[in-house]
This record gives C-alpha cells, sequence and structure tokens, in this order.
C-alpha cells in the first residue's frame, strides 16, 4: 500500500470525525472528541479492511466444466452383468449361456434401434449387417468357455460396438 493511500485513509478519518463532530455539536449532543474519533477511526478501518482483502479474492467459478456425454455402451447395465458374470465364473457352460443370452439381446435390439431390423423376424438382413461371424455366434448352441474364448469374445464385442 502507498503512502498515497495512507494520506488519503487519514484525510477521510478527520472529515468524518469532524463532519460528525460537527453534527452532534449541532444537535448538542455531548459528543466527546477522542472517543468519536476512536470510533470513526474503528469503523472506517474495518470498511477498508474488507475492501482491501476483496480486492485480492477472484469471484468463484460455478460453471460446471465440459465433459462429452459419456458411450450408451457405458450406461447399459448388460455391460455389467457381463462382467460380473466372467469375473465370478465358477461354471463354465452357465456363463457360456448366460453371456450368449446376453449378447443376442444387446445385438437385437442394437439391430432394431441402429439399422431398424428385427433380429428375429429378418434374420437374413440382420445376417448382412452383423457379418458372418458374430451371426453365427449367436445363430449356434452358446458353449462353455474355453481356452481362446476371451480372444474371440472381444472380437465380438467390437463387432458389437460397431454396429
Amino acid at each position: 500500500m502507498t503512502d498515497h493511500v495512507w494520506v488519503q485513509r487519514l484525510v477521510a478519518v478527520v472529515f468524518c470525525w469532524a463532519g460528525v463532530w460537527g453534527y452532534g455539536a449541532l444537535v448538542e449532543a455531548d459528543v466527546r472528541p477522542v472517543m468519536l474519533a476512536a470510533a470513526v477511526t474503528a469503523a472506517l478501518t474495518v470498511i477498508w479492511l474488507i475492501g482491501d482483502v476483496g480486492a485480492g479474492v477472484t469471484p468463484a467459478d460455478w460453471r460446471q466444466p465440459y465433459r462429452p456425454d459419456p458411450l450408451t455402451r457405458h450406461l447399459d447395465p448388460r455391460f455389467s452383468t457381463l462382467s460380473r458374470l466372467l469375473a465370478e465364473a465358477s461354471d463354465r457352460a452357465a456363463v457360456g449361456d448366460e453371456v450368449h443370452r446376453t449378447l443376442t439381446g444387446l445385438v437385437a435390439e442394437r439391430l432394431r434401434v441402429k439399422h431398424g431390423i428385427d433380429w428375429y423376424d429378418e434374420p437374413a438382413r440382420a445376417r448382412e449387417v452383423l457379418g458372418p461371424q458374430l451371426a453365427d455366434y449367436l445363430t449356434d448352441r452358446p458353449r462353455p468357455a474355453g481356452p481362446g474364448s476371451a480372444r474371440h469374445l472381444a472380437r465380438l464385442l467390437t463387432r458389437i460396438e460397431a454396429l
């Protein structure tokens, strides 16, 4: 803080004190000059302190940061079900059946929503969109999970995501 600011503030205290003391004398009030000077100085000090501290504060930014919408596959609870099934797999045949059933439902929904094809009523059109590998997996009887099935499942999921 510069000397110029201190001089301005001292002059403000003197003028405020003189104005309040003069008003008190005008209305014939019993004004004690020293007490009045202390009260005026204290009040203006609090006001200046709030102003000085507030000048260095940056205003809060309450806007939410931009986040792109999550992909719809993250919102689909069936992916969580698949993940849980694979993590807790004790019966490979049961897991294979459940994975097959879940993926079939997921593919049927994607075909209907994104391509306007009903998996059950238009299997030939669906096969064209799905490709032979995914279509064969969905139409064959589910197999128990075995060696290499994780890579095969990863390829199928990549294909489903591309629908």
